[in-house]
């Protein structure tokens, strides 16, 4: 086993454990990854494994939203993620890359482009909602709505004019540059069956309440060359929803439903 190292990322902390094998077969502990293009070599045996691509919104200087006590959305879904990847890789069920470090801020379009380079199977990006109501609670699975028109919501950022996937390009394009709404349109099918196994798994007996699946305007999903899903996982302007937050059982109980529901899309798209 690699060392167990205890990484606090603000309010919470997480046992966060990367290991890589060294030239001389014994592992080394990497802690959280160095950059936040996930450029690690997975382990032989997580080789021939589906890749999921994890997203944790924000970082770094960016917070996203913020609970009545102050809890941080980028927190959450850092280390929510880490203990993700740590229990779908565990398993056996994916091997994981995350788009960023605990304090590293990549652009939507990085991390959509990180995906797509690496030839990700399933792309999942995870956010904590916020609501004007504060009885407002729990969870919420999102995908691209079609053309990037309609919607509920639009994440900041805008995706670049043109976008150039360095992976999953066919033959006939030769090369040439698409619209960044068009990547994604040959996936949406295969998204949405994505996202209602993530969605169902929430309402089988998930950490928390969710609301349902909805479609919306979305760049960091538009541009991915995969089946795209994005979570809210929970309401973080609710506050008994975050004081929930804070309790290690609840983060886990999260984390199984999140482990349920991405080797459910997993199959799905099989």
């Amino acid at each position: 086993m690699g060392l167990v190292r205890r990484v606090a990322v603000g309010a919470l902390a997480a046992t966060v454990v990367f290991c890589v094998a060294t030239a001389g077969g014994a592992e080394k502990n990497e802690g959280a990854p160095r950059d936040f293009r996930g450029q690690e070599h997975a382990p032989p045996d997580l080789a021939k494994l589906p890749l999921v691509v994890l997203d944790p919104g924000h970082g770094g200087p960016d917070t996203g939203g913020v609970g009545p006590s102050g809890l941080t959305e980028a927190e959450v879904v850092w280390v929510v993620a880490s203990e993700l990847k740590l229990l779908l890789e565990s398993e056996r069920v994916a091997r994981v890359v995350l788009t960023r470090s605990s304090q590293s801020n990549p652009s939507l379009a990085e991390r959509t482009a990180m995906a797509n380079g690496l030839g990700a199977s399933l792309f999942v990006s995870l956010h904590g909602g916020a609501a004007f109501h504060p009885g407002a609670k729990g969870a919420s699975v999102y995908l691209a709505s079609e053309h990037g028109r309609a919607g509920h919501i639009v994440l900041n950022g805008s995706p670049p004019e043109l976008f150039r996937p360095t992976r999953r390009r066919s033959k006939s394009s030769k090369g040439s540059p698409v619209r960044w709404e068009a990547v994604h349109a040959p996936h949406r099918a295969a998204s949405h069956r994505a996202c209602a196994a993530i969605l169902a798994a929430f309402k089988n007996g998930g950490a928390l309440e969710a609301h349902g699946l909805h479609e919306a305007d979305l760049p960091v999903l538009q541009g991915s060359a995969m089946p795209a899903c994005l979570v809210e996982v929970a309401t973080l302007t609710h506050a008994p929803e975050e004081a929930a937050l804070r309790q290690p059982s609840t983060r886990q109980a999260l984390v199984e439903t999140l482990f349920r529901g991405v080797r459910a899309a997993l199959e799905a798209g099989r």
